[in-house]
């Protein structure tokens, strides 16, 4: 298994959000080609390159087709979950449905104590958030409220940078299923939860829950929220 493989995993979570929001218009500046662990097909890939919006599923199942071999289960779930959020932006549901029923599986047949320690952390709570993202990307809130509910049981407080993604994103479900008192409650704890971290895209996700909130712009709720997010996190005022 290459680097390659853990770093094309750790950027998809990053910049799936950028993506789908048409943020990501121009080449990043690559870093430097990881050293392979193993040799396979990946190796020496630069994993940046998913922030440049280059084809995902195309550099998702090139890593696939190039560790079926070497790849531990963790490792083969995260991977297969990188192609079905791939397949979800692009509304392929059944090549994404496909990917998410192979992750399943593969996460199933994942022992902790055989994996290495850079996959550790795929759990079944992080399985459950890229099932909930892809569910999102689909249009399917119902669908992306369950998981997020098993995503969010699995985080420890310390896990601020996530709580506030799922939460965000968890307001943006509701919002689009049209109970806009919940959407607001719940984006005002993702506002919390985001004014403690860094994370750019932690504050790209406030912007989203405003975005999908317009149309009820008129709402005294989202408007107090707005008056909050400028309030409490200026960076994500819109």
């Amino acid at each position: 298994m290459s680097k390659f493989c853990q770093s094309l995993m750790s950027a998809s979570a990053d910049n799936f959000g950028a993506w789908r929001c048409g943020r990501v218009d121009r080449p990043a500046s690559y870093g430097p080609c990881m050293p392979s662990e193993r040799r396979d097909v990946t190796a020496g890939l630069p994993g940046k390159r998913m922030a440049a919006g280059l084809p995902a599923p195309r550099m998702a199942l090139a890593a696939l087709t190039g560790s079926e071999t070497n790849a531990t289960p963790a490792a083969r779930a995260a991977l297969h979950a990188v192609a079905a959020r791939a397949q979800a932006r692009l509304g392929r549901e059944a090549a994404c449905a496909a990917h998410l029923a192979v992750a399943e599986r593969q996460l199933a047949r994942s022992r902790a104590g055989e994996e290495p320690p850079w996959i550790r952390y795929f759990t079944a709570a992080y399985l459950a958030d890229e099932l909930a993202h892809c569910f999102h990307d689909l249009g399917q809130p119902r669908q992306t409220q369950r998981h997020l509910g098993a995503a969010l049981a699995g985080l420890r407080p310390s896990h601020v940078r996530r709580l506030a993604i799922d939460t965000a994103l968890l307001a943006s479900s509701l919002a689009t299923a049209g109970r806009i008192d919940e959407a607001c409650a719940t984006a005002r704890t993702a506002v919390d939860h985001a004014a403690a971290t860094l994370s750019h895209r932690c504050v790209q996700r406030i912007v989203d829950v405003q975005v999908d909130l317009d149309p009820y712009r008129g709402e005294p709720e989202v408007q107090e929220l707005g008056e909050y997010v400028r309030h409490r996190l200026p960076a994500a005022a819109v």
